[in-house]
């Protein structure tokens, strides 16, 4: 993800996350990025109301979310050095979460590093060469077409001249 003065923070997962706002009463987030290096955590108060159908009222201090029927849900009020809306809530609790991270193979470590040969990156892994080189080893990686395109070459210009110049 890109933020203010383009600098970069990166997502290593996606997924839906239920938060337990009342008794009985819960938002769902659907297509929530993981950051974990993130300092704040941000919601789109669209992503809030389509999720679950929800409606979102704002004023110079707070904010509340009610149901179609009117129910009040969850409310927040407006920090003082962000300028940001922050849900409270009396009893913040996490149920369960998961997490999954695909492991690169050969073929994805041959494309990172530049095509390299599949022999020197199995020989880097299985030695410990390099730290933080997560490999799945269990595939026979494709033959990689870019690399057999970049080894082609043209036959040679003829040492002799035939014909007229």
């Amino acid at each position: 993800m890109k933020g203010v003065g383009g600098s970069i923070i990166h997502a290593i997962g996606i997924g839906s996350i239920k938060l337990m706002v009342a008794r009985g009463a819960h938002i769902l987030l659907e297509n929530v990025l993981f950051i974990p290096s993130a300092t704040i955590r941000l919601i789109s108060v669209s992503a809030i109301c389509r999720g679950s159908k929800l409606t979102a009222h704002l004023d110079e201090f707070s904010c509340w979310l009610t149901k179609k029927s009117g129910a009040k849900i969850a409310s927040g009020v407006l920090g003082k050095t962000r300028s940001l809306y922050s849900l409270t809530s009396s009893n913040p609790s996490v149920e369960h979460a998961y997490f999954s991270q695909r492991i690169p193979n050969l073929e994805t470590w041959h494309r990172r590093l530049g095509h390299t040969n599949y022999t020197s990156i199995v020989n880097m892994a299985r030695k410990g060469l390099v730290e933080g080189m997560p490999i799945d080893l269990s595939t026979e990686p494709p033959k990689c077409q870019h690399c057999i395109l970049g080894k082609q070459t043209k036959s040679l210009v003829p040492k002799i001249r035939e014909g007229e110049k």
